[in-house]
């Protein structure tokens, strides 16, 4: 840490003016600035700028020491702007160095040792800042400028763990030996929040008519300016924060999540099935449920590795092509256009197969049990133990607190409560899981019927359904498919089963290799 004030540094660069027959005609100050990069330093830019323009006379940058000059992450960096201010007749001298910077071998090699040294304590600072990061969080405070939606930052005692007061949404985090927890925000923020997650999970309502709502009802926005966007609205319903967790990101991009650093303000359950719309939808902007292409998203080229497109019409004729030779040309890949009807037609004809057997009614149910993993008996069964514990474990708190009049101990009274808080704490997330659970079902079980009932509904099925429908049937039997054409021929990866969970549970695959009889462009 720089333990020279501003006001320190002018007197020591002041002093060495006078000793040395400086006359002082301009100050350039970066103030809390860091000193990583030259770019985001306006001040040091105009400096830079100011040597270019006045390259006619000479002139001297006088600075404090060599880490004010800059702690560049790359300390080669600071030889480099050193040497372009004095291109432009611009020479630097450091005031309490110790050295004379005037280009001689000694002074050379000091001042690269000093830039080395700068350019480590930088990188030093910023592991110890994500440390020191990290560790908060794990300990249950909040390390960033602003609360999200619906909640608020509280200044917290860390002795005590106990909260002092709540901090409005403009006052700064960092008040010295303090720390900031989140806490609940304004009962109103809760409840459109709460709106918001419905609205979409529920009953599924996209982002425009979200944003609208928000918007007509001149409701105001998380930072209380301007109008609220879909890229907003779409921002709260992703943050896992809601769900009493703090997510942080390390420098590898690797995530780290912290749970129960605060209270939940949205359920499980609802949060995840706000996830599951937002991942369809995403799936459908880029092209997944709004083309012909029975495959999209499912085809590679076994060639280059890229995924095929769809490429348009041609003789009445739908075709795929590689994105490999689309986007890079033929320094990456040489394939043909393969068409729709070769590469589709055997997976219509693989799911047609598979419902026509006399067992699909059970190899369904297979599906369903491998996605819950335990029968319906055994987790009703077990949400329902929890719940009678639960209701019982208030019972003895109420218990508890009664006998404290009757003359029990307090300080017995209060540490069996204490044990029974903990527990219930335990059972809560037991029934939070339940819930999750039993809509995971819900919805599963919905899909089990669809697919129960299809061989009966197959021709009309396949008569009515829309590109959008017919593409979510493909993807509950077909993983992806591997086309070459080198010799030509496509490998299919079916599921055993149906994948009802494609994201988090997929069943072994069966793959069924074809030969392909194409034509070159």
């Amino acid at each position: 840490m720089q333990e020279a004030s501003l006001e320190d540094q002018r007197k020591a660069i002041r002093q060495y003016a006078a000793d040395n027959n400086f006359s002082l005609v301009r100050e350039f100050c970066d103030d809390a600035i860091s000193g990583k990069t030259a770019e985001d330093r306006p001040s040091f830019q105009s400096v830079v700028d100011f040597a270019r323009t006045n390259k006619n006379e000479p002139y001297t940058l006088l600075v404090y020491d060599v880490t004010r000059f800059g702690r560049f992450e790359n300390p080669k960096e600071a030889t480099y702007w050193e040497v372009e201010l004095e291109k432009n007749n611009m020479s630097v001298h450091y005031v309490t160095e110790g050295f004379n910077n005037d280009g001689s071998l000694g002074s050379y090699i000091t001042k690269v040792v000093k830039d080395a040294e700068a350019s480590e304590y930088i990188k030093k600072l910023s592991k110890t800042t994500s440390r020191g990061i990290r560790s908060a969080a794990e300990r249950g405070y909040w390390t960033r400028a602003l609360a999200p939606y619906g909640y608020s930052r509280a200044v917290v005692e860390p002795s005590t763990n106990s909260i002092e007061h709540v901090l409005k949404k403009d006052e700064a985090n960092a008040i010295k030996g303090k720390r900031i927890k989140l806490v609940r925000g304004s009962e109103t923020e809760i409840e459109i929040l709460r709106e918001i997650f419905h609205m979409y999970a529920d009953r599924e309502q996209g982002l425009s008519s979200i944003t609208n709502y928000l918007n007509h009802n001149h409701i105001p926005t998380p930072s209380g300016k301007g109008h609220w966007h879909k890229a907003g609205v779409r921002n709260i319903l992703r943050n896992q924060t809601y769900l009493g967790m703090t997510v942080l990101y390390e420098g590898s991009g690797d995530e780290v999540v912290v749970e129960g650093t605060h209270e939940r303000l949205i359920d499980e359950s609802t949060f995840n099935r706000a996830q599951r719309r937002l991942h369809e939808a995403s799936f459908a902007t880029r092209g997944g449920y709004t083309t012909q292409y029975l495959l999209t998203a499912l085809l590679e080229c076994g060639h280059c590795g890229y995924t095929l497109h769809g490429a348009g019409v041609k003789n009445g004729k739908l075709y795929y092509k590689c994105n490999g030779y689309s986007n890079r040309g033929k320094e990456v890949c040489h394939s043909p256009i393969y068409p729709a009807e070769l590469l589709e037609t055997p997976v219509i004809e693989n799911i047609e197969e598979q419902i026509s057997s006399a067992n699909w009614p059970s190899i369904v149910q297979q599906s369903i049990d491998l996605v819950i993993g335990r029968s319906s008996r055994e987790h009703s069964s077990k949400t329902q133990e929890a719940q009678q514990q639960y209701e019982k474990n208030k019972r003895r708190v109420e218990n508890l607190l009664a006998s404290i009049a009757d003359g029990v101990p307090r300080k017995t009274a209060i540490h069996a409560i204490q044990r029974i808080e903990r527990e219930q704490e335990d059972l809560e997330k037991i029934l939070r899981n339940a819930d999750t659970e039993t809509h995971a079902r819900s919805t599963y079980e919905h899909q089990a019927r669809f697919l129960t009932e299809l061989p009966q509904n197959w021709t009309t099925y396949l008569a009515q359904a829309t590109p959008q429908e017919e593409k979510r049937l493909v993807r509950f039997f077909l993983q992806k498919a591997t086309v070459n054409y080198a010799p030509p021929n496509i490998t299919y990866n079916f599921y055993s089963t149906p994948c009802i969970d494609r994201k988090n549970t997929e069943p072994p695959i069966t793959q069924i290799k074809k030969k392909l009889k194409l034509r070159r462009k």
